[in-house]
């Protein structure tokens, strides 16, 4: 029986963005950081599907050559970042995406406006609100709505009093290949919108806040 295709993707894009832990930033040189967003439900993922990883962004990737990528691949469900310093044009991309059959969810800080509006973007099946959560990773591999997703019919849980993504990922990890998705979020929980102002020495734009 063949095991469900997932692609984790950060969307190609017009100019450098860094999308990753429901944060947008424009780097200030020519550099990318990994998406951790990715590596964590990738970690979620393992054994349980056939995963690919496709930083279109950071390796500078057309939009017509990772249209090609993902057509070669044929994945089930695309797990796509959304930005809000490329809303449109990500939008406008996924929803070609969408066209070509593929499932199509979405994280980044898009994905946590309450306002998100599904009837404007059919094409979406749901958005994740916590990446290092087990529900998110059985949602992409078609499994129902819980927790921290959202969708047209399901609304997200809130989440849990005085505890980060990371310490959720610490209790469930053990579920799947765990202990790596749980170190991963340890290590992603400050490295924050915040943190990165900070160490870059003067204000960074953002639109997540």
């Amino acid at each position: 029986m063949r095991m469900p295709r997932v692609l984790l993707l950060n969307p190609p894009a017009r100019r450098p963005v860094l999308r990753d832990y429901y944060c947008s930033t424009l780097p200030k040189a020519g550099y990318f950081w990994q998406p951790i967003d990715l590596l964590a439900l990738g970690a979620l993922l393992r054994g349980r599907a056939d995963v690919r990883l496709n930083d279109a962004c950071g390796e500078r990737r057309s939009a017509r050559r990772t249209e090609a990528d993902v057509e070669s691949f044929a994945p089930d469900t695309v797990f796509a970042l959304v930005s809000t310093l490329t809303r449109d044009h990500d939008f406008a991309w996924l929803r070609r995406v969408a066209a070509s059959g593929a499932r199509v969810v979405i994280g980044g800080e898009v994905a946590l406006d309450p306002r998100f509006d599904f009837d404007a973007h059919p094409g979406i099946a749901g958005l994740v609100l916590d990446f290092t959560a087990s529900e998110s990773a059985d949602f992409l591999l078609g499994g129902p709505p819980r927790g921290r997703v959202r969708t047209r019919e399901h609304e997200p849980a809130a989440p849990a009093t005085n505890a980060a993504p990371s310490s959720v990922a610490a209790r469930e990890g053990s579920a799947a290949s765990g202990s790596t998705a749980a170190r991963v979020a340890r290590s992603s929980a400050s490295h924050s919108c915040a943190t990165r102002t900070r160490s870059s020495g003067r204000a960074v734009r953002t639109l997540s806040r």
